[in-house]
């Protein structure tokens, strides 16, 4: 084995351990910011189906609060004001305990230079409707990260899976799923804000996804410190 050959398996193997960790903490931060959606700390297609599609039985507000924002509040008193204030009509007139709660609890983080401000009563009313899940303009915003960011991601891993000495059919079976569970995956949530049915895809593909990464990065590490002189086929 050359010495290029030493290097570049080595490079590989640590890129991919770092790409390894960074879809377990990428893992961690979609349950912490999607699992309450329906106020059950378990993850589950319902979470997934509010977070994209909404909860027309509930304001936006109401349905935060109960879910993925209801650890920012101190106590249940001040979740019933609020809520009882969004009940009797979420009007101006009684607003004024609703606004020091959330001054107090929120806006360091919900403000005019952040995403969806809660300092006026402007603000919060926007929010005092109907939860119709994430918005069209954010949605494009987030799959277009999505996009480029895994896309390059698989096209690095792709190329050291493609470096390796598994058989061919292999490398395109991993490469490929990669890029189409990518597509899939962020294809899901639109159609999920279009229809709630759409939930589960999202899950599916998600899978679909860890999979890629999970047997990428097996296969680099396979090929730098397992694999005794094997040749493609």
């Amino acid at each position: 084995m050359s010495e290029w050959t030493r290097l570049r398996k080595i490079f590989g193997a640590l890129f991919a351990l770092v790409i390894g960790f960074g879809y377990i903490a990428a893992v961690t931060n979609t349950y912490f910011t999607m699992h309450l959606a329906d106020g059950d700390p378990a993850m589950t297609v319902n979470d997934i189906r509010i977070h994209f599609h909404g909860d027309p039985s509930k304001t936006l507000l109401a349905t935060k609060l109960h879910g993925s924002m209801r650890p920012n509040l101190k106590d249940d008193t001040q979740l019933r004001t609020i809520m009882n204030w969004i009940a009797g009509g979420a009007d101006r007139g009684g607003f004024e305990p609703v606004r020091q709660i959330l001054q107090a609890q929120c806006v360091r983080c919900h403000n005019a230079g952040f995403f969806r401000p809660l300092e006026t009563f402007e603000d919060v009313a926007k929010t005092a409707t109907v939860d119709t899940g994430m918005t069209w303009e954010r949605l494009a915003r987030l799959s277009h990260e999505h996009l480029f960011g895994i896309g390059l991601l698989c096209f690095a891993l792709g190329l050291l899976v493609a470096w390796t000495s598994i058989k061919f059919k292999y490398k395109v079976g991993i490469i490929a799923l990669g890029f189409l569970s990518t597509l899939l995956d962020t294809g899901s949530w639109w159609l999920t804000r279009i229809n709630p049915a759409y939930a589960l895809l999202v899950m599916l593909s998600g899978a679909l996804n860890g999979l890629f990464f999970g047997a990428g990065i097996f296969a680099v590490w396979y090929d730098a410190f397992l694999a005794r002189g094997e040749t493609e086929k």
